[in-house]
């Protein structure tokens, strides 16, 4: 079966894909970048994956516009960085040091020819010595705590990315959008009309710099791509609640509850109690809480049901590769790198700060709303109880500037493409203030106000995030860092409720639950340390107090796992898998590719297959073929040595944007089929190529006589060479 065979290739690819992230984001890093300023693992992990991001969504897009990027090109870049910290940060003579290395080399190889054993003995002794290391420092307490952080991010991944390992169609309409972006990287051009300029170039620039390594179809490649940036999502979680409570010695297992909510619970049918839902209202309830006014949905209003928007979104959305879900995952870790610095004013801190901000204009820069909301009031309190110096205020304001500069070198494309940015959902009232843009629609008068009904989950969310703001008041011990976590979800919390509280639409619900679940397991985690760990655990059991929080933890795991419903067995999600084109077509259009030679071959169906085989092949859309060219005809001039025809036997009710044809999808399905019908009486170089329930793809070869000998001929001299 044809899903047999997706998940196959999907599996293999993903191998590719984590060995390829591994040299990218963890062994090239360790081996160029600096180390010796690092003194821990999950910082090594952490900072190196922002360097090198940094690098790839700020610096590469440029020797991209150049027409120099590639494999080779990677190799020389980064032996080339390697030679500058050398030089200018170790103060090495790099003619020294490649002497070294040479001379190093040769012995080895020569020591390893001599005695091939000795060789083999070292490398087994050196491994059986890490292991012997390994065992030694993983008590039982380290066993349980990877353990736990182990099933619930590889079991929170797998109900994510589950999709894109069942079908190789595009969950969402936009993805097709970036198919197309990345083929054409791959021929080192960076961005064109057709790719939606002008457009944030970091997204499509980081998948495809992965790729270099992976070497991937690019469909494969996006559709498997979220088991990366989730990973990172879900390790961001756990990094900055450990980095925040964790100190002298101190242990603490809050983290595990946050991942619980982020990536298992969050993510289901049941959080409609978390987020509430988003209704269409032209009359609302109107509560009046001095001198403000609490907009809400009417009990009739709930009883019709017009619901315009579900958590189901938020799960589905990140089932996919867009920009925004990805820049979205460096919002936590900007937010806690700011927090470092107004602690401790190190550059260090300032340096990953204003690398991540440029990180997340570059990737998507509609994140940047959510994120200026969550930092204004963490640093605006750090100037009213830090007193941060005028010297040091200078600096940030300066390195901020220059990482929004950087950051936006994208919009460098409004000078080829001579039209405005739609910013749609990630920022609807921008395009209001800008006049631009399909949202405008959204601020009729005589529209619906998209308003939020408040649970009470999410109001003790907001009660709970004020009371922790509160504790700043009382300045000692970690109390900056709580009032930080109150206020960073009191921030996404008022774009949330912006409607409700008579305010524009700032960002769309849709887009905002990815921060509203970031304040949820924040939060979350936070009253766990507090309340669980350190007023109750410790003052009952003071030294295993740990092992008693990891118990419990495993606890709630296992009962949270076994008893939390999914999105992927529900009906809602086997039918919005295929939604957009049947299963079959984005398979075949990879084993085309495949197969044949690259521009042998020309595709004719709707244009979902033209961003999967634009840079490979050549593209025909039905309507287009059928009016092009007459079955009957002998003499048929196709394109290309083979034509292979996409026929829909139940056809697809997608309705594509602005695809003026869509509407006799039904009708022109048919005229193919007698196109089909008619072609076979007349010519013999047809046959059916694939057939299922739903579609039938035929092939047709048109190959001359007179163009195999050429072939032939070709072929013979290439030979004789």
């Amino acid at each position: 079966m044809i899903e047999n065979e997706i998940i196959k290739l999907q599996t293999v690819s993903t191998f590719k894909l984590i060995v390829s992230a591994y040299l990218l984001f963890h062994w090239i890093p360790k081996k160029v970048l600096p180390q010796e300023y690092i003194d821990n693992s999950p910082d090594r992990i952490m900072f190196n994956i922002i360097h090198m991001v940094a690098f790839i969504t700020l610096i590469f897009p440029l020797f991209i516009y150049m027409k120099i990027f590639g494999v080779m090109f990677l190799f020389i870049f980064f032996i080339s960085l390697k030679l500058l910290f050398l030089k200018y940060y170790f103060k090495k003579d790099v003619a020294v040091y490649l002497q070294n290395v040479y001379i190093y080399t040769v012995t080895d190889i020569l020591k390893t020819l001599e005695n091939p054993k000795m060789y083999l003995s070292s490398f087994k002794s050196n491994a059986a010595d890490r292991i012997r290391s390994f065992k030694l420092q993983m008590t039982s307490n380290g066993v349980l705590y990877w353990g736990i952080f182990s099933v619930i991010m590889l079991y929170a991944l797998y109900i994510r990315v589950y999709r894109g390992y069942i079908s190789l169609v595009g969950a969402a309409p936009d993805m097709y959008q970036f198919y197309y972006w990345g083929n054409i990287l791959k021929v080192n051009i960076l961005f064109d009309k057709t790719a939606g300029a002008p457009y944030m170039w970091g997204g499509p620039v980081l998948v495809h710099t992965v790729n270099q390594f992976a070497n991937l179809n690019t469909v494969v490649m996006y559709n498997i791509f979220p088991v990366l940036f989730l990973f990172f999502m879900f390790f961001t979680i756990f990094y900055v609640l450990r980095k925040l409570f964790e100190s002298e010695g101190q242990k603490t297992a809050s983290m595990f509850v946050a991942l619980l909510l982020f990536g298992i619970i969050l993510p289901s049918p049941i959080s409609e109690k978390l987020f509430g839902l988003i209704y269409g209202i032209v009359k609302p309830e109107i509560l009046q809480l001095f001198p403000f006014s609490f907009y809400y949905p009417s009990a009739l209003d709930l009883q019709a049901k017009n619901v315009v928007t579900t958590p189901s979104v938020f799960f589905w959305r990140f089932t996919t590769t867009l920009p925004y879900e990805i820049a979205s995952a460096f919002f936590l870790i900007n937010l806690y790198f700011l927090i470092r610095f107004l602690e401790s004013k190190k550059n260090l801190y300032l340096l990953l700060y204003a690398e991540s901000l440029a990180i997340i204009f570059s990737i998507h820069g509609g994140v940047a709303i959510p994120l200026l909301c969550s930092s204004l009031p963490v640093f605006i309190y750090a100037l009213a109880v830090r007193k941060m110096e005028l010297k040091v205020l200078t600096r940030f304001i300066a390195v901020v500037a220059a990482a929004g500069i950087l950051g936006n070198l994208w919009l460098l494309q409004i000078m080829v493409y001579k039209f405005t940015i739609g910013l749609g959902a990630a920022a609807p009232l921008l395009e209001k203030l800008f006049k631009t843009g399909s949202a405008l629609k959204a601020f009729e008068p005589a529209g619906a106000l998209l308003i939020l009904a408040p649970t009470s989950l999410i109001l003790a969310l907001v009660i709970s995030s004020f009371v922790l703001a509160f504790t700043g008041i009382f300045p000692k011990g970690l109390s900056f860092r709580l009032a930080s976590v109150g206020l960073i979800s009191i921030g996404v919390l008022f774009i949330y409720f912006a409607p409700n509280l008579g305010f524009p639409r700032i960002v769309d619900h849709s887009r905002q639950m990815v921060f509203i679940a970031y304040a949820y397991s924040l939060v979350a985690g936070t009253l766990y340390y507090l309340i669980v760990e350190k007023w109750f655990l410790k003052a009952l059991f003071k030294n295993v107090y740990f092992t008693i929080s990891l118990i419990l933890i495993l606890i709630i795991s296992i009962f949270t796992i076994s008893l939390t419903p999914r999105w992927i067995d529900t009906e809602l999600f086997r039918k919005n898998v295929h939604d957009i084109e049947y299963k079959e077509f984005p398979f075949l259009v990879y084993k085309i590719g495949d197969v044949f030679q690259p521009f042998s071959y020309t595709i004719v169906s709707y244009v979902q297959e033209f961003p999967q085989v634009i840079s490979k092949g050549y593209h025909m859309n039905t309507q287009d073929f059928l009016q092009m060219y007459d079955p009957s005809e002998k003499d048929m001039k196709f394109p290309s040595e083979y034509i292979f025809v996409f026929v829909e036997n139940a056809p697809k009710e997608y309705q594509g944007l602005g695809e003026y044809w869509y509407r006799w999808r039904r009708d022109i399905m048919l005229k193919l089929k007698d196109w089909v019908g008619v072609y076979a009486s007349n010519h013999d170089n047809i046959k059916l190529w694939y057939r299922s329930r739903w579609v039938d793809a035929y092939i047709i070869d048109n190959r001359t006589h007179e163009s195999l000998l050429l072939k032939q001929q070709r072929e013979f001299k290439e030979i004789g060479r």
